[in-house]
């Protein structure tokens, strides 16, 4: 038996840890938010990490352009839901490196018995105070491809800098995420300032 095939389970614990020590503080963080994503959602695909990146760092100013047929969706969409489906799903989920932009899964928001006329305040506060700068998302996004390039992160890289390449075509604008997690998790959540979620609903009481 050769030594490879003897030791191939060292070698490859000894490669991965080599290569979390290389990288940087900033790329363990990066990395660390998409792997828990593809932990909790294994269908998590190139697109569904493009709109990760987006949302954690330009958070919701794209969908609050009409604040009133905003609001009204938030009540539609929280009546609509079904709140017995996917039972283990997060109320938090944390969508920034630095943790301070995360989604509120509406599943569990519901299933908890909040109020949405919070959640909807804490949505219009978190529009007008988080800052849009466009380069600390692309920034983000350079980093997940680099990482991608480094294997750090389990995607086809050929597959990533083809996505790249549409994304950059199209300036770099939001997406949705990809038919397949939208078929197998049905995401249902808004994204806002952890901070004032926080404030606003007194956790950690809930």
């Amino acid at each position: 038996m050769s030594f490879f095939k003897k030791n191939k389970h060292w070698i490859l614990i000894v490669a991965f840890v080599s290569c979390r020590a290389a990288l940087t503080g900033e790329e363990a963080k990066i990395a660390d938010l998409i792997q828990y994503q593809q932990k909790l959602r294994p269908k998590f695909e190139i697109q569904d990490a493009y709109k990760l990146m987006y949302q954690g760092n330009l958070g919701i100013d794209h969908i609050m352009g009409d604040t009133a047929a905003a609001k009204e969706y938030l009540e539609y969409e929280i009546s609509s839901i079904r709140e017995s489906e996917f039972p283990d799903e997060p109320l938090i989920e944390n969508i920034s490196a630095d943790g301070s932009i995360v989604r509120i899964n509406l599943r569990p928001f519901e299933r908890l018995g909040m109020n949405s006329g919070k959640l909807w305040r804490v949505m219009v506060y978190s529009t007008e105070h988080y800052p849009q700068v466009a380069e600390k998302f692309l920034h983000a996004w350079a980093l997940y491809v680099k990482l991608c390039e480094k294997r750090a992160l389990a995607f086809d890289i050929e597959k990533v800098r083809f996505f790249d390449e549409q994304m950059k075509a199209n300036n770099y604008r939001s997406a949705h995420h990809s038919t397949e997690y939208v078929s197998s998790y049905k995401p249902a959540y808004r994204v806002v300032l952890l901070r004032e979620f926080e404030n606003l609903f007194h956790l950690p009481n809930y």
